[in-house]
């Protein structure tokens, strides 16, 4: 899936991808960093401002499209 996504990110032109987690999700977290995803800044969520998110960038979606 995350190799589809990559396509789709190139295919309009961009190099990275932003993407908002939950922060409490570990196991997504986890999951992106591995990917290569790092974490920029937490904020509350724009769909429930109770709720924290971490923002995070992968910088370079070509690297997704070799998983």
């Amino acid at each position: 899936m995350m190799c589809a996504v990559a396509g789709r990110v190139r295919a309009r032109g961009a190099r990275r991808l932003h993407l908002d987690v939950v922060s409490g999700n570990g196991p997504a977290l986890h999951f992106y960093r591995r990917l290569g995803a790092v974490e920029l800044r937490n904020h509350p969520a724009r769909w429930a401002p109770e709720v924290t998110e971490t923002s995070m960038v992968i910088p370079d979606v070509d690297a997704l499209r070799k998983i």
